[in-house]
């Protein structure tokens, strides 16, 4: 028979939390359980300033359902993903040929010509008195976004939400404090305010990019819409029938509130508290 030693020293032991930690790490799992389940049974949940769900804030997540877009083949993905570079230069290209540059910009099969567009009237041309609204909507429910034109006529507020679930892709292990931050962008179409498929004003990620999420998760979200000016997927947040017009038209802040609960729904996926198949089913989120 052979015999065996038990060597000496201690066995590895895995990081012990404080008991203050403890009760953390299970209230953010009673949270993050109860979120899943308001945004499966459309309950409305509250928005503070930053993003940051089921705290005090001016607005609430909508109880609707996030709209949904066709889903893309994984050789669709793929194809996606390794055109990113190429991607990224025309949109530089694009960006500085829409500002006016001085030098023709080539783009292979066309040569964008220098100068600037003929401006048409735009929607806050037309309607002052609704920019009003929309600054003011914006300063009560995400003060922290800037508005600024991005080159081309169209107005975008750009900011940070933190809906303060999930610690995110690059965050250590035991960074039991760390949270997701999303960079985005929302853009004001020219025909805003308008009745369409994830309304007129489009929310698309800035950092991480959604071409960063698709790459690390190696799947796509069912709820995106594709733009063919930037060629670039943007969240599809609201429903056509959910998009307000008219005297009452949905602005900036509402469509962010949208976008809270885009981030929120994808996050609650990466911490398992809700299925990857719940949140790419339409209807259910």
């Amino acid at each position: 028979m052979m015999n065996l030693v038990i060597p000496e020293g201690k066995l590895a032991g895995a990081q012990q939390l404080t008991p203050e930690q403890m009760r953390e790490k299970i209230e953010a799992e009673k949270r993050r359980r109860e979120l899943a389940e308001k945004l499966k049974n459309k309950t409305p949940v509250t928005i503070s300033p930053t993003g940051e769900v089921g705290k005090n804030g001016t607005l609430k997540i909508p109880g609707g359902t996030l709209a949904g877009a066709q889903q893309a083949s994984p050789a669709e993905v793929q194809a996606k993903i390794a055109a990113e570079a190429e991607a990224r230069r025309r949109r530089e290209a694009l960006a500085a040929a829409l500002k006016g540059g001085a030098t023709p910009i080539n783009l292979g099969t066309i040569t964008i010509p220098t100068g600037k567009l003929a401006a048409a009237i735009q929607w806050y041309e037309k309607d002052p008195s609704l920019l009003v609204a929309e600054k003011a909507a914006m300063a009560k429910a995400f003060p922290n976004f800037q508005l600024e034109p991005i080159g081309d006529g169209r107005l975008a507020w750009t900011g940070t939400l933190t809906p303060g679930i999930w610690k995110g892709f690059w965050a250590a292990e035991d960074d039991l404090s760390a949270r997701q931050t999303w960079e985005v962008m929302a853009i004001y179409e020219n025909n805003h305010p308008n009745q369409q498929m994830g309304s007129s004003v489009k929310v698309f990620l800035l950092y991480p990019t959604i071409e960063t999420v698709i790459e690390h998760i190696g799947w796509r979200p069912y709820h995106l819409l594709h733009d063919p000016i930037s060629n670039q997927d943007y969240l599809c947040t609201a429903q056509a029938e959910d998009v307000k017009v008219g005297e009452t038209s949905t602005s900036a802040a509402s469509v962010l509130a949208w976008a809270v609960k885009w981030l929120t729904a994808f996050e609650l996926v990466m911490t398992g508290d809700l299925s990857k198949e719940d949140f790419n089913t339409h209807g259910v989120i």
